[in-house]
């Protein structure tokens, strides 16, 4: 009987919040509007920090569009529909004709925004309950954050299908389909242009003004954007093949000009053979920067770069290398150039990632010579080994690699690929991390937000001293070589080492102890080759911590709209997320 009462009381109970608008089920962790719209203001980076009005800065990015904002009660409970409806404005979610007939709400006559909540359900981002029915009752709190991390997940990770393209130019402008060469801003076509001193014209991949025309031969220069294209409206799902790219080093000498479309579809191997200048973009890419040697290997799927350089004369190696593959390049980009409106802008790039960092080598050549062994002191025996230990670099050196230009197909866009490193190490360490990322940017209507989402699928430590090692990865939108949007992130991990000595008598007992930040593998060398005449015991502590610094519109138009921005999510301050101990 008991078992029988406890169903028809729930069968009760979903009724209830079911049809009762606002209803709150016994034991619900209830969400109020203010603290839902805080969290989804900053989950989906339109908003950052503490101190902002929720409920304004949903108002202001369109997320509370059904609603009339002032009608809003920070202290109310949100409900399913609420729920829903926020998350479909704030991700622009949309579902097909398709999807939304397989949609069926029992209650669909008692949610005032139905429409959007039948995106949401075909989406995935909420579910009806057994009865058909989407609650009108207050959302739990786990129901909240399972639909927001759906939604968190759409929103990042969209994809658009086959590409769609077109262009509009300005009123004048003038399209040149000829063959030419250029030199120093003079081109010489194969055949007359028709155009004159004065024309503005767009030919290959780039736009110019004409200076003077004699001919063939036409001076020209360079010309701003905004006079040259009017629209654009394109979107797209694309694997870039990379063996298109021109490549240039950190210092903006292009090593490799890549295939051109033509060359790929005729390409021959047999012809290839004999071919000098095909025989070098098949071949891998070597240069240097800094002092840095740098391969890199270019294939249709992916890319791997090795940055290695030998210090401490030759005593230590420094050795990074990426291998990137998978790479999906998701963009929509609906705008006026002409009058800098950014309508839409969504520009993501996915890839699979294994990063290795590898120090290896002594910096502790030099330290036996310095009679550490003398007086049997942890603490200046630690401060000796501090001042003579070899460190990579003051602080972290940058080291800009390589920038990847790729076209988008057959049109006048282009994507850029810039990777840098930056490196600041004092002991030897080994650190290999495989990830699955996504990196993107987003422009609704002139104001823009950062997307990103890294999960990492294994990790191997082995870290000995103080280092901080991160990857630069710049994703940039061009058009006609003009930069439109960017996006960068400097991801990567870093260590706090802490070395812990003791110096010990016959009977065990602690005579002196310090602790000091400094590598451990140096003060082990350290104490191997010093005629101490005391036992040592030696612990280490290491602290890891995430680094995740993001910039946009460093280098393109929407600094001209004000979406440049640089900060720091995450660093030593604020993300140490595992410390361990060894013993040396």
């Amino acid at each position: 009987m008991a078992k029988i009462l406890s169903i028809i009381m729930a069968v009760v109970m979903l009724v209830m919040t079911s049809i009762i608008p606002g209803f709150v089920m016994p034991g619900t962790d209830v969400v109020t509007a203010g603290e839902w719209l805080a969290e989804v203001d900053v989950a989906f980076g339109m908003a950052d920090g503490d101190d902002f009005d929720a409920i304004a800065v949903a108002a202001e990015w369109g997320v509370l569009v059904d609603y009339d904002a002032a009608d809003i009660a920070a202290d109310d409970a949100v409900t399913d529909d609420f729920v829903a409806t926020t998350l479909v404005n704030a991700a622009n979610l949309t579902a097909t004709e398709e999807e939304l007939a397989a949609v069926s709400i029992r209650n669909a006559e008692d949610l005032p925004t139905y429409d959007k909540v039948a995106v949401a359900v075909a989406k995935g981002v909420i579910s009806t309950n057994v009865l058909g029915m989407v609650s009108t009752g207050a959302m739990d709190r786990a129901d909240c954050e399972a639909a927001l991390a759906a939604a968190l997940d759409l929103w990042q990770n969209q994809t658009f299908g086959a590409a769609d393209y077109a262009i509009d130019y300005a009123d004048g402008v003038k399209v040149v389909d000829a063959d030419y060469a250029e030199e120093d801003g003079v081109l010489t076509f194969a055949a007359d242009t028709g155009l004159v001193a004065g024309d503005v014209f767009v030919t290959g991949d780039a736009a110019y003004v004409a200076d003077s025309v004699d001919g063939n031969v036409v001076t020209a220069s360079a010309v701003d954007v905004q006079d040259v294209i009017d629209t654009v409206d394109y979107e797209g799902s694309v694997t870039p093949d990379l063996t298109l790219a021109a490549v240039e080093d950190g210092t903006g000498e292009v090593v490799s000009e890549g295939f051109s479309g033509a060359e790929l579809d005729a390409f021959d191997l047999r012809d290839a053979l004999k071919d000098a200048d095909l025989i070098t973009k098949l071949a891998n890419i070597s240069f240097s920067v800094k002092g840095f040697k740098v391969k890199a290997k270019v294939t249709d799927t992916g890319l791997y770069f090795n940055v290695s350089k030998t210090l401490a004369d030759g005593n230590v190696t420094v050795s990074k290398s990426y291998d990137l593959q998978n790479l999906v390049l998701n963009t929509k980009f609906d705008a006026s150039l002409k009058s800098l409106k950014f309508n839409e802008v969504y520009l993501t790039s996915t890839y699979d990632l294994v990063d290795t960092t590898t120090i290896s080598g002594s910096y502790t050549a030099s330290l036996v010579e310095k009679e550490l062994g003398e007086g049997a002191d942890a603490v200046s025996f630690l401060d000796r080994v501090k001042e003579g230990l070899f460190t990579v670099a003051e602080g972290a050196t940058k080291i800009q690699i390589a920038k990847f230009d790729i076209p988008l197909g057959n049109t006048s866009l282009t994507v850029t690929l810039d990777f840098s490193v930056i490196i600041g190490v004092d002991g030897t360490m080994k650190l290999v991390v495989t990830s699955e990322n996504t990196t993107g940017y987003e422009i609704i209507n002139n104001k823009g937000r950062f997307i990103h989402e890294e999960e990492v699928v294994d990790r191997e430590i082995n870290a000995y001293g103080n280092f901080s090692v991160t990857l630069g990865f710049g994703v940039g939108l061009g058009i006609l070589g003009y930069n439109v949007v960017d996006v960068a992130v400097e991801g990567g991990l870093g260590a706090n080492v802490y070395a812990t000595l003791k110096f010990v008598d016959a009977n065990g007992d602690v005579i002196t102890e310090s602790t000091a930040q400094v590598a451990v593998d140096a003060v082990s060398a350290a104490v191997a080759g010093s005629d101490l005449d005391v036992d040592a015991d030696l612990e280490g502590e290491v602290n890891l911590y995430g680094i995740l610094r993001v910039s946009v519109g460093q280098n393109s138009l929407i600094k001209k709209i004000g979406l440049s921005k640089t900060w720091t999510i995450f660093d030593q301050n604020n993300g140490v997320f595992y410390t361990y101990t060894f013993n040396a």
